[in-house]
């Protein structure tokens, strides 16, 4: 994440927080005081109502955290962007946010394919190139360009089958 969306999580993360321990102390003197008949003790009930939350915010930023990461994510992004081929077994290595100027920002995902299957699947990308106007080949890399004026979006997808590697790049305006 980068330094801007890490701030306004953690406000949200700390909106979060301050609404949950406020219903679930109110929740458990209710349960405690009406059900229970004082069973359980002020200590655990506010133990119990700030782990919750910091559970669910941990839960939270995992989740947002590995999604950058997820192959499966990446795979229904270029399906969606109609790039027309699916990759072979790869890994997200790297993943970056960056603030360009004004309210444009630009995505950046270092994939590495995880075995040598990418070099079988130069014919398929010729033949893609041939096909579709979006890509095109530069030496030995294989370049689909796409934009969405309507979603403001610019997205590249440079394949490297000779080195393993690819790289995702989508630019926001």
């Amino acid at each position: 994440m980068s330094e801007i969306q890490l701030f306004f999580w953690g406000i949200n993360a700390a909106i979060i927080f301050v609404v949950l321990f406020i219903v679930l102390i109110i929740a458990l003197w209710v349960v405690n005081k009406w059900i229970l008949k004082g069973k359980i003790r002020q200590l655990n009930r506010i133990l119990i109502s700030i782990g919750i939350p910091l559970m669910l915010i941990g839960w939270d930023y995992y989740s947002t955290n590995r999604s950058f990461y997820s192959s499966s994510n990446m795979d229904k992004l270029l399906d969606g962007i109609g790039a027309g081929i699916t990759l072979p077994p790869y890994e997200i290595t790297n993943y970056k946010n960056e603030h360009v100027m004004a309210d444009d920002f630009k995505d950046t995902y270092q994939m590495v394919f995880k075995d040598a299957n990418i070099k079988s699947t130069i014919s398929t990308l010729d033949s893609v190139c041939s096909a579709n106007e979006n890509w095109e080949k530069r030496g030995d890399e294989y370049i689909f360009n796409s934009s969405n004026y309507e979603k403001e979006f610019n997205d590249s997808l440079i394949i490297r089958p000779n080195k393993g590697t690819a790289t995702f790049v989508r630019y926001m305006w």
